[in-house]
């Protein structure tokens, strides 16, 4: 009985490894020009239609994890590069900061895509692309994982090559917003000539100290040129001015001399 039961279940391990072998392999799902196209005009869209880069970068990734089956999609933020190393902090789905961690340019795909300035990764992922701010420098880093959906050799980091012009052109246009913003919350307290010399009052400009929430009410610049600037304090009308008192030690002092 036991002697049956194995020859049997031998029987049953050959027969399974036979179908294997005899079994066509089986293809990932592949994406054509055509697929890839209806991703990128989703990109775009979603690019043109953010408030912001940030917004635009969270969003892209999002589209990206679902559209080509990646797990893992994370969105850094390039604090500083200081080669070998580029500090990256870690970006959460609601755009609050996260870990700050950092990593050498020539180790993963995340420092070759600084060090390159260009889409880092291998044909399966996991893939980088460099984002530029509106200073020309780079500003973000989205790191995607390995993606279920292959294509042409060549597609996805045309796909990605293409996102990051979109996230350009955005960080360029939003450059003039950002620096008349710049200029209507200037920086009072720095001191300067002419006319950032010249008092918060009579600029018109908002002060620093102004819009602190723990102040219970507005109050004027502490810059030199204020204070310089204070005017003096008004006589009260039909004031008579007040006799000098000259003590009498004052005067026993003059006559010794």
């Amino acid at each position: 009985m036991i002697a049956a039961y194995a020859l049997a279940r031998w029987a049953l391990q050959r027969d399974r490894a036979a179908a294997q072998r005899t079994a066509p392999d089986s293809a990932p799902a592949r994406l054509d020009p055509a697929a890839l196209g209806e991703i990128g005009l989703r990109l775009r869209d979603a690019v043109t239609g953010a408030p912001s880069l940030q917004s635009a970068v969270l969003a892209a990734t999002n589209i990206l994890r679902a559209e080509l089956g990646s797990r893992e999609a994370t969105v850094h933020r390039v604090h500083a590069v200081s080669p070998p190393f580029v500090d990256l902090i870690t970006v959460t789905v609601d755009g609050l900061p996260g870990i700050e961690h950092r990593v050498r340019l020539e180790r993963s795909p995340l420092g070759e895509a600084v060090r390159e300035g260009r889409v880092a990764g291998p044909g399966g992922g996991p893939f980088a692309i460099p984002v530029r701010g509106a200073d020309a420098g780079w500003a973000w880093l989205i790191e995607l994982g390995p993606v279920a959906l292959q294509a042409e050799p060549g597609g996805l980091e045309a796909l990605f090559e293409r996102l990051a012009v979109h996230l350009a052109q955005l960080a360029r246009a939003d450059a003039p917003a950002q620096a008349t913003l710049g200029d209507s919350r200037r920086d009072i307290l720095t001191p300067g000539s002419g006319a950032q010399a010249m008092p918060c009052w009579a600029q018109g400009a908002d002060c620093r100290h102004n819009t602190l929430k723990q102040l219970s009410r507005p109050t004027p610049c502490l810059q030199p040129p204020c204070l310089s600037l204070r005017r003096p304090r008004p006589r009260l009308p039909n004031s008579t001015p007040r006799p000098w008192r000259v003590c009498a030690s004052s005067i026993r002092r003059a006559r010794i001399s």
